[in-house]
Order: structure tokens, then sequence, then C-alpha cells
């Protein structure tokens, strides 16, 4: 298994959407019970920078993180979805795809990276915290979930380095 970008690979929207379909019911709440997920697929294939954990082999999805980085028109990039296929869990796979992710930010010109999630996503509270994230904002979202902003700010100066954060 190794982490490649999607648009490296032969993989297909279809392929994305397979993985995005099988990893839906982890999420809290499911997935496909707040987005259409042909919909989201097609626009994280088409706008997000797509970090996969792929086994060549049988060129399979194991895990995948997606994110959007346009630094021309956004100071901050934001991380829209990450997942790990449940069988190969803790394995510090999403610790991965995570700091694959703020090398290529950082590399971008970007000085943050802010994500959204819902106060019973424990995993990914867990996962972004360890990481740095810092919670930011609590807000009721209108189907009356507690939904939490985070952000990590980048330091330009460690490029390179596996300290990713600022102190």
């Amino acid at each position: 298994m190794e982490i490649a970008y999607l648009h490296d690979s032969v993989l297909t929207e279809s392929d994305l959407l397979k993985f995005i379909e099988k990893v839906g019911p982890d999420f809290y709440p499911n997935l496909s019970t707040r987005v259409d997920l042909t919909a989201y697929t097609e626009k994280l294939y088409k706008q997000a920078v797509i970090l996969i954990i792929l086994d060549k082999v049988r060129n399979k999805i194991w895990g995948m993180l997606a994110f959007y980085c346009t630094p021309k028109s956004y100071e901050d990039a934001f991380l829209s979805f990450i997942a790990i296929d449940r069988t190969i869990r803790s394995k510090r796979l999403g610790f991965a795809l995570i700091n694959q992710m703020i090398q290529h930010v950082r590399e971008a010109g970007m000085s943050a990276i802010e994500t959204r999630t819902w106060s019973g996503n424990t995993h990914m509270i867990r996962l972004i915290e360890g990481v740095g994230f810092k919670l930011t904002q609590k807000a009721i979202d209108s189907n009356g979930r507690l939904s939490m902003h985070y952000r990590l700010e980048l330091d330009h100066s460690l490029v390179g380095s596996q300290n990713n954060v600022r102190n």
C-alpha cells in the first residue's frame, strides 16, 4: 500500500464513488443522509486534491482524503473528506494522509487548513486534534446537531520537516 494522488493513478470517478458508498455508513451521521453521493463524488473528483491509500496489486482504495487547495482564490485550504476502510483502521493511515495533505498545502503557500465535523464524530475529532487542529467554533446546524469547526495554522519555515504546525 502507498499514498498516491488519485489523478496519478488509473482509478476513475466510478472507483471513487464505490469507495465513498462503502465508507459512507461509517460517517456520523451517515454520509448518504447528508449529500447525494454521486454529485459529491463528482465535485470532489473535479475540484479537490484527492490522496488515496492504494493497493496497486488489486487496484483497491483502502483510504482517501480530499481537500480543496486553491491558493489563487483562498488563503486557507479545506479538508472535506477523510476515510479509511474499517478493516485496516488503527494503523495510523489517517495521520499519514493528513501529513501528506499538510505538506501539499504548505508547498502551495497557503496559511492554514480548516475543516468541520459533528460533535459525535469522535474518531475524526481525535485524529485532527492529534495533528494540531484547534477548535475555533461550535454551532448548531439546521438539524439540531452540534457542528465543530477546526483550524490548523501552518508554519512555512518548516517546509520538508515532520513538524507541520505553529506553536
